[in-house]
């Protein structure tokens, strides 16, 4: 089970976040001479990505392993819907397996709709919110269905239900999607970090 990091960790994100954004600030308030005008832009360019990234990183340690314990109770609640929709336990069973259904998923739902996504799993999180929206309603138009013995519409509800993948991508697959937009904005920065340094040294060239 993955752990949320401690809160030890989670300060030491957020103090070198506050480090990047203070220095930017400070060297901001500079006023370069014209020829190292255009240095300053870069290394500013650096400074505003770093913090940027510094931000996504705070707030993936928060994000990834509260998603997982939000959704955590999703895949008891499928199996007991499973057992419980089989056509030997009943109208009566069905309902009562639909009900608690609905609530396990609302609380579900209830759980990770506050969470602040990093904007690198923005669309993620936005499609599992949307699934699990649309198993709520399923379950109870499935309840509707089922009290009044429509059993066409009880089929036609079933097939958009085993269609829906309520459980998302995995938290496995979560962390990778993460990972690796991570390292294409490390990237970025490093390469931002080299046209630092190409003009550093144009301008010790124009100096000698």
């Amino acid at each position: 089970m993955q752990q949320r990091a401690s809160p030890q960790v989670q300060r030491q994100l957020s103090d070198a976040e506050r480090s990047i954004r203070a220095t930017r600030d400070d060297l901001g308030k500079l006023h370069p001479p014209d020829d190292a005008a255009e240095l300053h832009r870069r290394v500013l360019r650096v400074y505003d990505m770093s913090a940027g990234l510094a931000h996504e990183t705070v707030l993936l340690a928060r994000y990834i392993p509260a998603s997982a314990e939000a959704l955590k109770p999703l895949g008891g609640a499928t199996r007991r819907l499973q057992r419980g929709l089989r056509g030997s336990a009943g109208p009566a069973a069905q309902e009562r397996t639909l009900d608690r259904y609905a609530d396990d998923t609302q609380q579900v739902l209830d759980d990770l709709r506050p969470l602040d996504p990093p904007p690198l799993l923005a669309a993620q999180d936005d499609a599992q919110v949307r699934q699990l929206e649309s198993a709520h309603s399923l379950a109870g138009r499935l309840k509707k269905a089922v009290a009044a013995g429509d059993a066409k519409l009880v089929a036609r509800l079933l097939l958009r239900f085993r269609r829906l993948d309520t459980g998302g991508e995995s938290q496995q697959r979560r962390a990778e999607t993460a990972l690796r937009a991570y390292r294409e904005r490390y990237r970025a920065i490093t390469l931002a970090q080299a046209d630092v340094h190409r003009e550093v040294g144009r301008l010790e060239r124009s100096l000698d």
